[in-house]
């Protein structure tokens, strides 16, 4: 007497299932929707920990990363100047060899990927 296993084909069809929902469902990270009862609050701080910075080439700039937000802050001190803040998770700013471009990680697209944007925060785009 053979016996079969219905294991197999609850997988394949469930496969299938999960990977045919519509594409509108997509989640994004910018807009988790109204079932979200979060609040956002103002701070002011002059230190922090657990940050990553660089150093422009020019020597003139300081990017770094605070809390998923990522700034700017002239070498010779100053008020920071914030390039990417919100929802998203944007951390390890690193500038581009030539200092047009900043790199950073980001979970804006739905996962950890890594982004560019132009050194202003202009024109950010996942790669």
């Amino acid at each position: 007497m053979l016996k079969y296993s219905i294991l197999p084909v609850l997988a394949f069809f469930s496969f299938f299932t999960l990977n045919a929902q519509d594409k509108s469902d997509k989640w994004d990270v910018s807009n988790p929707g109204e079932d979200w009862n979060f609040k956002e609050h103002a701070f002011t701080t002059d230190e922090g920990t657990w940050m990553n910075l660089d150093v422009s080439p020019d020597g003139k700039t300081i990017v770094f990363d605070l809390l998923g937000d990522i700034y700017t802050i002239p070498a010779t001190g100053g008020t920071a100047k914030a390039l990417r803040a919100g929802l998203p998770y944007d951390v390890q700013p690193r500038f581009s060899p030539d200092g047009n471009w900043i790199s950073f990680t980001s979970d804006a697209g739905g996962g950890d990927n890594i982004w560019v944007m132009k050194a202003d925060g202009s024109e950010a785009r996942q790669v």
